[in-house]
Order: structure tokens, then C-alpha cells, then sequence
């Protein structure tokens, strides 16, 4: 990776907090061809090797009109396929709505 040097020590070193124990979440922007993808490529194949557990969510670009809970979704459902996060995400019921499951109370008190 040239030319990213402070942006890798950055996403390392925040790698570091999260391997002590406190809770972390990077949201990465920039333009298209800036090296986004490559650059969280290198910081998750680090964080891997690591032991760490990685997901990652991706935004669609729809012009005006985007999937605003789209990268939340995809990372969600991830975890809810892993049985290590079994127990905290039950602990958060939205994420049965997030993830297209559970009841609706809108649509509930509209249905009758």
C-alpha cells in the first residue's frame, strides 16, 4: 500500500484499542478510485492474521437516492450467522427488524 502510511498507523492503532477492549467501528469515505477498498483490505487482512473477527458492510450508490441501513443490514447478517454473537444481538431487538425479521408495530396497528 503506497502512499497510505498514516491512514494504515491510524486504522492499526485503533485495531490495538479494540484488541484492549474497547469498542470500535470505522467508517471509511472518499471518492471513487481513491483506494478505499485496498487500503481496508490491508487492515483487515492484519486485523485477521490477528485473530480478530472483521465484517464489513457496503454502501450502493443509487445517485440521489441511496440504501441508508444497507451496510448495517449486511453486517448484522453476518453476525447473526455466527453463533458467538447469538447473545448480544438478542440483547438489541431492532436487530430481528434490521435484518427483515420480527414484528412491525406500524404495520401491526395499520393491519387491524
Amino acid at each position: 500500500v503506497v502512499g497510505r502510511e498514516a491512514e494504515l498507523d491510524r486504522l492499526s492503532g485503533l485495531l490495538e484499542r479494540a484488541r484492549a477492549g474497547e469498542a470500535r467501528a470505522v467508517l471509511l469515505a472518499g471518492d471513487a478510485g481513491v483506494g478505499k477498498t485496498r487500503l481496508l483490505d490491508e487492515v483487515s487482512g492484519r486485523a485477521r492474521a490477528d485473530g480478530m473477527t472483521v465484517v464489513t458492510g457496503h454502501c450502493v450508490d443509487l445517485g440521489d437516492v441511496g440504501l441508508p441501513y444497507l451496510p448495517f443490514t449486511e453486517i448484522l447478517g453476518v453476525l447473526a450467522a455466527d453463533e458467538r454473537f447469538a447473545g448480544a444481538l438478542a440483547a438489541h431487538p431492532v436487530v430481528e427488524r434490521l435484518l427483515g425479521a420480527g414484528s412491525d408495530s406500524v404495520r401491526d396497528v395499520d393491519a387491524r
